[in-house]
């Protein structure tokens, strides 16, 4: 791993060219078709198609779409080190939307035609405040996220952290975009597993858009590597949504301080009004009324919301909304509207706001229909009771003792002690949790591979566990002798790690470039 403890003070320098072509993944030409200083003649590209990229100078120039675009890594290279922001994925074409050709267009995220990356923007309070990368590293693998970034950028109060691809993913208009929007679900499950344990990730900001340009004196490592394929990420990010998101109910939107409420679907999202709403395709921008596109999204989004659906379930479902819409949003606009409803400062669409839409937008059949059950007013039926708070209730849910647990746990763990030696009655004392419950909760954990556990028979009977997670930090952080020192050490005190261990190992010898991630379902945890 080649790194870079402050800029233009490493003893490795790092040629930013190098690794600008590495992030591009073949998606410019070699040459300049024209004006090129080389003899490319005998130059063959590969039959993959190419496109363009932007480069702006300054920021300031960024934010006015003051920028150039590139088709060439020649291009790239006679630019060296002078732009501070770029766009790492490929897009179908660039042009300029002025004869003097200072002012670009083109990159707009249905352009894409190769994802290269996945990068997540980091912004601190102040550079004062900034965390180390490995600290950063150490609470996304907490997370469940055991990826090791590509490259990381500083910035001036934090990180951009680049997660490149082996292989690119190409864009096509496919099934409504279908592969942009597997990779916007991928890139929001980063985000959020990010922003889980920061609250400075920029969760709204643009996918695949501007960020960060690697040179001479901003890049803090750079690990080649790791690079990841594409479906493994995606493998990664269903479990996440589905496990992570859900289950846990960590997540974290609007600044990372808010959770997303999870439970069973409600009557909301199954009712008439959302039906007659969600295919209405003539709503425009109201005119002034506060009856348009935005406040029908954040209605739906908030009936989405108060039903248990996740964020990216209602994302999901308001784009294929979005996208039949005679007059669609802009999607950046579109997920900001989702993130405001999944905020935490609304619990459900207020009944004023929904009589009002329907009026105006709901097609005839569908207002008949909305009517016969309703006599034009929304029922008291389709509203439900909105979850109290746990320090309400008596009762806590079995994902909330979970959390309570590996925070526990995290308190205890260094990344030399991989093993916590504990009782069953400490643990109880220590996050409040009944015996039968606790009982109940490692059982479930050590099923799915999150928990490994060995007790001790005797009136004196100790328990030592450990986790999947303090599994991996601790291979990823010692040198190759330590680490299998310490893991040989620690199969014997629990055996039921040893599978586990093995594949990993066996994985980071064979496939040194693929994913450090052991999905859940490949473990042989008996």
């Amino acid at each position: 791993m080649q790194t870079i403890a402050e800029p233009n003070t490493a003893a490795i320098k790092i040629d930013p060219i190098k690794v600008q072509e590495l992030i591009l993944n073949g998606g410019l030409k070699r040459y300049k078709v024209k004006n090129s200083k080389y003899n490319s003649l005998n130059f063959q590209e590969d039959k993959n198609k190419k496109g363009a990229i932007f480069g702006f100078r300054t920021k300031e120039n960024m934010q006015a779409a003051r920028g150039i675009v590139l088709t060439s890594l020649e291009a790239l290279e006679e630019n060296r080190d002078q732009f501070t922001h770029w766009t790492p994925n490929i897009f179908s074409y660039g042009g300029y939307t002025d004869e003097t050709r200072l002012y670009v267009k083109g990159h707009k995220e249905y352009n894409l035609s190769q994802i290269n990356c996945f990068v997540v923007d980091i912004d601190f309070k102040s550079a004062y405040e900034r965390a180390s990368v490995n600290e950063i590293i150490e609470n996304t693998f907490k997370a469940g996220f055991y990826y090791v970034p590509t490259l990381v950028l500083k910035t001036t109060k934090g990180y951009h952290f680049y997660y490149s691809l082996k292989e690119p993913s190409f864009v096509s208009s496919a099934n409504n975009y279908k592969s942009l929007r597997t990779a916007r679900a991928i890139s929001r499950s980063i985000k959020l597993a990010f922003a889980e344990k920061m609250n400075c990730v920029d969760v709204g900001c643009n996918n695949f858009g501007i960020f960060r340009t690697p040179n001479s004196d901003n890049i803090v490592s750079f690990n080649p590597e790791f690079q990841y394929y594409f479906d493994d990420l995606q493998e990664w990010s269903m479990f996440y949504a589905k496990n992570c998101v859900e289950e846990n109910n960590i997540a974290a939107v609007a600044d990372g301080k808010n959770n997303v409420r999870i439970k069973k679907y409600g009557k909301q999202i199954n009712a008439a009004w959302f039906k007659a709403l969600i295919n209405a395709n003539e709503i425009d921008c109201g005119a002034g009324q506060d009856l348009g596109r935005n406040n029908a999204v954040l209605t739906m989004s908030l009936a989405c919301y108060s039903s248990g659906l996740t964020f990216q379930e209602a994302l999901n479902m308001m784009e294929e909304f979005n996208i039949n819409l005679t007059s669609p949003l802009e999607y950046m606009e579109l997920e900001r509207t989702v993130i405001n409803a999944y905020s935490g400062e609304y619990k459900g669409a207020h009944k004023d706001h929904i009589n009002a839409l329907i009026h105006k937008w709901a097609k005839s059949d569908h207002m008949k229909e909305l009517k016969t059950k309703t006599n034009g007013k929304v029922h008291r039926s389709l509203w439900h009771k909105h979850k109290k708070a746990r320090t309400e209730r008596q009762r806590v849910h079995k994902y909330e003792w979970q959390k309570d647990l590996f925070e526990w746990i995290n308190k205890q763990v260094t990344p030399d002690k991989m093993v916590i030696e504990t009782t069953y009655a400490a643990i109880q004392e220590g996050i409040g949790i009944p015996k039968s419950t606790l009982k109940e909760l490692l059982k479930d954990l050590e099923q799915r591979g999150e928990l490994f556990t060995e007790t001790t028979r005797g009136r004196a009977s100790r328990t030592y566990l450990t986790t999947r997670a303090m599994l991996i930090q601790s291979i990823y952080h010692n040198k190759k002798e330590r680490a299998e020192k310490l893991v040989l050490a620690l199969c014997e005190l629990i055996p039921k790690c040893r599978s586990v261990v093995a594949n990993f190992l066996k994985d980071a010898s064979e496939q040194p470039v693929r994913t450090m991630q052991m999905e859940l379902s490949e473990l042989d945890t008996s």
